[in-house]
């Protein structure tokens, strides 16, 4: 069984959540912003945090999903804002993918030839 990431009081949890969601969007920007300067290093500076990020992302979101009713039922405006980051990450993604999408088809390209 994993290590709970997410604190048992609701609003503790929330917090954590927002906090985990702000992080994962940061190491979303820095790669994005690294592959857009062209910048190799930092790229490959970043992508073992990214990897971590998302890792920790995914199973605060796990916990977060298991335990959705307890947070429905708070109406806290915590809430409001875990769901901004949320439409903010996913933007952030697809910005992302965007700029990754050059690098990946330049890979699979060179393993053919």
């Amino acid at each position: 069984m994993t290590d709970s990431i997410l604190p048992h009081g609701t609003d503790e949890a929330l917090k954590r959540m927002i906090l985990i969601t702000q992080e994962t969007i940061a190491s979303f920007e820095r790669e994005t912003n690294a592959l857009a300067l062209k910048n190799n290093l930092d790229f490959l500076q970043n992508a073992k945090l990214k990897q971590e990020m998302n890792m920790l992302y995914e199973q605060a979101s796990r916990q977060f999903f298991a335990r959705k009713k307890e947070f429905f039922r708070y109406k806290s405006p915590l809430l409001n804002d875990l769901s901004d980051l949320q439409i903010r990450l996913k933007r952030e993604i697809l910005i992302n993918m965007k700029f990754l999408e050059p690098m990946l088809n330049t890979v699979k390209v060179d393993k053919v030839q």
